[in-house]
């Protein structure tokens, strides 16, 4: 999870455990620059410590008993949920490949066709 900002301003990302984005404990972070441009900041990421890890640990763990409980129906029905979020705005398909791109230092046709096929990942799943 991110915070989303315009194309040149960083971004923020957190940690996702257990359905909540929260920061790292202490609020702990790193930055994130563009290989391609060493000196652009891209934003700064989640440090999570091993309390963090944990969380998301037995988050993942409960939440995976449960899954396992679930019909095949069903979990394609949540994966189709997920790629159409992920479908929703264009614009978002847009600003997710830019970011992309700065974060990884690809060329920006490449990171555009990644990330508007993403949701046909997870249909195929």
């Amino acid at each position: 999870m991110f915070s989303q900002g315009h194309d040149d301003q960083p971004v923020t990302t957190y940690n996702f455990i257990d359905g909540v984005a929260r920061p790292a404990e202490g609020g702990r972070t790193y930055s994130l620059y563009n290989p391609a441009r060493p000196d652009e900041l891209v934003g700064y990421a989640a440090l999570s410590s091993h309390r963090d890890v944990d969380a998301a640990v037995r988050a993942a763990h409960a939440a995976f008993s449960s899954w396992l409980k679930t019909s095949y129906v069903e979990r394609a029905a949540k994966l189709n949920e997920v790629a159409d979020f992920l479908e929703t705005e264009k614009g978002d398909v847009e600003y997710r490949s830019r970011l992309f791109c700065r974060e990884h230092g690809k060329i920006i046709k490449e990171t555009h066709l990644e990330v508007s096929r993403l949701g046909d990942r997870f249909r195929t799943t």
